[in-house]
């Protein structure tokens, strides 16, 4: 069953104004680092992989909803998206210069979260990136209304939906997530008043 069928129409337009600076930060992020081709996971209706191609790099999205990517296909037919199931994906290990996950880990189970980003691991060249654009706690108690619109947000989507936030942001977020799944991540930069993060790793060469 499609989740998103009831709301891919109205995404891009209540949520899409708010991922704008994330999304330019981290198409900036892969083009400083050099990178040409970029595979964006769970890439709903393509507002990152447009960003990229209009920027001059070769992405991909993929996405297991139909809904999302009717919609994604609609607004960029140049652009290649594939329905797949971001925790076991067809393509070769090592085939993409970049490997982007945008606000999708917090909303899956943990283990389905952790086997999204093995396998954005797996499909990254050495020396390449994997981006994790998603929530974490800012310092202190900065920036209460947002994070309560946060929380607003994640309800509205659903019991479930909102049990999987609650399950990922209780040990602290993307940044307690990546350290456990391994990951040597930076975070680069801060958007929604410190309530999310572009975090970085570039994998061994």
């Amino acid at each position: 069953m499609d989740e998103y069928r009831n709301h891919a129409s109205l995404y891009d337009l209540l949520v899409g104004p708010f991922l704008h600076s994330t999304h330019r930060d981290i198409v900036d992020i892969v083009k400083v680092h050099g990178c040409s081709s970029l595979l964006d996971i769970c890439c709903g209706t393509g507002l990152l992989v447009g960003k990229a191609v209009a920027a001059g790099l070769k992405p991909i999205g993929t996405d297991l909803s139909p809904a999302m990517l009717d919609i994604a296909r609609s607004n960029h037919p140049e652009i290649n998206f594939l329905e797949n199931d971001a925790s076991d994906l067809p393509m070769e290990e090592g085939s993409f210069d970049a490997v982007t996950v945008s606000f999708a880990l917090h909303e899956k189970p943990r283990n389905v979260a952790f086997a999204i980003i093995r396998e954005a691991l797996r499909l990254v060249r050495k020396g390449g990136l994997v981006i994790v654009a998603d929530y974490h706690l800012p310092v202190g108690h900065s920036a209460f209304f947002t994070g309560f619109a946060v929380q607003c947000v994640e309800r509205i989507a659903g019991k479930q939906h909102y049990a999987y936030f609650k399950e990922y942001m209780k040990p602290g977020g993307t940044e307690a997530f990546l350290a456990e799944a391994g990951l040597d991540a930076t975070c680069r930069t801060t958007h929604m008043n410190g309530w999310s993060g572009i975090f970085v790793h570039v994998k061994d060469a």
